[in-house]
């Protein structure tokens, strides 16, 4: 199988057929002999979105492969590799701030919410460092922020198609909402 795949890409190359570059190598990382397997454990209510990046050396959410791990799911994620035998994700995880976690095989990530938005931690040895433009790795709004009125959408972003506000209702003074920031204090 692994030989057919190559023979392909080759095949392909050679013809100058139109065909997305990233597909065949996204293709040719799955069937590589050198993997790394992530599971990410999501603690949340809402999905969360993981980007694998493809280049270990200048991650982007562009260039990279979008993983929506469900809520309260373990999640794995495989990745092929030939120079760096870390997969390099990316995780938006508050409104102004998102994170590059490099993880080993077999490595494991928790993500928790936090108030402004998610925590990300790993039990095991994982690089886990802030992004340098936090801005262009999307994610979906969880429901603290949602209540807070933030968002990890910019401006001229669109909101998810499937994305949809959580319907609040109105609060009387006949009523109290248990777990409020009121009850905190």
């Amino acid at each position: 199988l692994k030989r057919w795949l190559v023979a392909l890409a080759v095949h392909l190359a050679a013809r100058r057929l139109p065909f997305d570059m990233d597909a065949v190598r996204d293709l040719l990382a799955t069937a590589s002999p050198w993997s790394t397997l992530v599971v990410v454990e999501n603690r949340t209510t809402t999905p969360v979105l993981v980007y694998l990046a493809r280049s270990h050396i200048e991650p982007t959410a562009d260039n990279a492969v979008e993983h929506r791990v469900p809520p309260r799911e373990t999640y794995a994620i495989s990745s092929g590799w030939l120079h760096e035998p870390r997969a390099t994700l990316l995780i938006r995880t508050k409104p102004d701030e998102a994170k590059v976690v490099r993880v080993s095989h077999s490595g494991r990530i928790f993500v928790d919410l936090s108030p402004q938005g998610l925590n990300v931690e790993s039990p095991d040895v994982a690089d886990i460092e802030d992004y340098d433009d936090p801005h262009a790795v999307p994610g979906l709004d969880t429901m603290p922020m949602v209540m807070r009125k933030a968002s990890f959408q910019t401006e001229g972003q669109e909101p998810e198609d499937d994305a949809v506000l959580p319907q609040v209702a109105a609060v009387s003074e006949n009523v109290r909402i248990i777990g409020a920031a009121s009850d905190l204090r």
